[in-house]
C-alpha cells in the first residue's frame, strides 16, 4: 500500500459505504473493515486520529481541520502524514505475513 493508495482509499471511504450498504458489496465491505483494522493496529495517537477524522470523514481542508483543532495547517499536514505512515506500516506488515 503507498501513501497514494490510501489517501484514496480514506477519501473514497463514503462511496465504498454507500456501494456496501445500497448494493450489498461485499468487496467494499472487507476493504472498509480491513481499513478500520488497519487504523486501529496502527496506534495513532490522539490528534493524529482527530486530523484524519477532520480531514477525510468531514472532508474538510487542512486549513479548516487545524482551525477546527487549534493547530496550523502545518501541524494538521504533519498529523496526517504520520497517521498514513503508521497504518501503512500495518498493511505491510500483513504482506509480509502473507507471503
Amino acid at each position: 500500500m503507498t501513501r497514494q493508495g490510501l489517501h484514496r482509499l480514506l477519501r473514497d471511504q463514503h462511496r465504498l459505504a454507500a456501494r456496501a450498504v445500497d448494493k450489498g458489496d461485499y468487496a467494499a465491505m472487507a476493504i472498509l473493515l480491513d481499513l478500520a483494522h488497519a487504523v486501529q493496529e496502527a496506534g495513532l495517537t490522539q490528534r493524529q486520529r482527530e486530523a484524519l477524522y477532520y480531514v477525510y470523514d468531514l472532508d474538510m481542508r487542512q486549513a479548516d481541520a487545524g482551525e477546527a483543532m487549534g493547530v496550523s495547517r502545518e501541524a494538521v499536514a504533519q498529523f496526517v502524514l504520520g497517521a498514513l505512515k503508521r497504518i501503512i506500516k500495518v498493511y505491510e506488515k500483513w504482506a509480509e505475513g502473507a507471503e
